[in-house]
């Protein structure tokens, strides 16, 4: 059976067998076993969960960043930024769903893709002049905003389907 480190290191003691040991900045040292059959549930899990709390957070961005911003040439710069922001956020969605993917493959399992309903945002986005800012807006919404917006975002993630391809 042997042992497992991780790449890259000089390892200048004995590992047991069984074991996979690591020690850049903390050291690791358990029990492995190469032997499994299926991905790590825990690891399948987190990753979803992950990609789903990426897609509320696209839908924060576009529907009330975005949308709250006003059409004057002083918001260009931060029109930019958030449209940005969303070209990162699906970036980090697909490359998210690339890794997932790869884990279940190594383990013979199929792939997954991921689709989004859009939900209608439940906050007063529209336009105010002047621009109020974001952070003050945020600031100035009542109990009962916070938590449609809560209750909004946590539907968006929860009703992110994943299914096998």
């Amino acid at each position: 059976v042997g042992a497992v480190t991780i790449a890259g290191q000089v390892i200048r003691r004995q590992v047991p067998q069984g074991h996979l040991y690591g020690s850049l900045g903390v050291e690791i040292n358990k029990l492995f076993s190469p032997h499994r059959r299926s991905a790590p549930g825990e690891k399948v899990g987190s990753n979803i969960a992950y990609i789903r709390e990426l897609f509320a957070l696209k839908a924060w961005y576009r529907d009330v960043r975005l949308a709250r911003l006003s059409p004057h040439p002083d918001c260009d710069s931060l029109r930019i930024v958030l449209k940005e922001a969303l070209v990162t956020i699906d970036r980090c969605v697909d490359e998210r769903i690339v890794r997932l993917n790869d884990l279940l493959t190594n383990f013979g399992e199929e792939k997954v893709c991921f689709a989004s309903e859009t939900v209608p945002c439940p906050l007063a986005t529209t336009l105010r002049e002047p621009y109020i800012n974001h952070i003050d807006w945020v600031k100035s919404l009542s109990e009962e905003e916070v938590a449609a917006g809560q209750r909004w975002l946590a539907g968006i993630a929860s009703a992110v389907i994943s299914r096998a391809i």
